[in-house]
């Protein structure tokens, strides 16, 4: 296999113990992010969100905003993969309220939780709402492994609602973005979204 992980677990620690060495606290957290963007990627949300509670007690010691706003995004979506519908409702409404209003990398990932909630209440217009939100923001951004992640969602919502005509290309749009981001857990979600689906005709 020639894909390469997003991240380097080895090289991550290292800048997150060379940090607190250097006693650079919210550069520390910010490592602890990308630890859990790890985590997310293999689908262990609970090391996910122990990692960001990790961040968030140094950013909010700190009083910073910027970095403990997208904690606190991606807190919500370790929170809604777990089924914690409570915790994640309440990290997404104070990562809206960190937010800058041009920080559409946030409002990607809240946007995705906030679709993936409402799917799970039954309200699949709403989902399918939300998920294009988060598809738009989060097509502001140079962040591949985000734009595949917002895509996949949306791809998820228009298959489940018999959209195939706009459900295929989304998903292949997100397999594309998670090969060239190398992010091999990510494609294999694409594929199998696909699999799990035969090309149909019709919409």
């Amino acid at each position: 296999d020639d894909g390469q992980p997003v991240f380097d677990f080895p090289l991550t620690q290292r800048a997150l113990d060379g940090f607190r060495a250097l006693g650079m606290s919210t550069m520390a957290a910010t490592c602890d992010q990308s630890f859990a963007s790890i985590h997310l990627s293999s689908g262990d949300a609970a090391a996910a969100q122990a990692s960001l509670l990790r961040s968030e007690v140094v950013l909010a010691e700190f009083g910073e905003r910027a970095q403990r706003s997208t904690t606190q995004a991606m807190l919500a979506r370790a929170y809604e993969l777990r089924g914690d519908v409570e915790a994640a409702g309440a990290a997404l409404e104070l990562a809206e309220e960190l937010s800058a209003a041009g920080d559409v990398a946030n409002f990607a990932i809240t946007h995705g939780v906030r679709a993936r909630l409402a799917l799970t209440s039954g309200d699949a217009a709403t989902a399918e709402r939300w998920a294009r939100s988060a598809v738009a923001h989060a097509s502001m951004t140079d962040f591949l492994g985000l734009r595949a992640e917002a895509r996949l969602g949306l791809a998820r919502i228009l298959w489940g609602r018999g959209r195939t005509a706009q459900a295929e290309p989304e998903t292949r749009a997100a397999l594309d973005l998670f090969q060239a981001k190398g992010d091999r857990p990510g494609r294999d979600a694409a594929q199998a979204l696909l699999h799990a689906h035969p090309q149909r005709d019709g919409d």
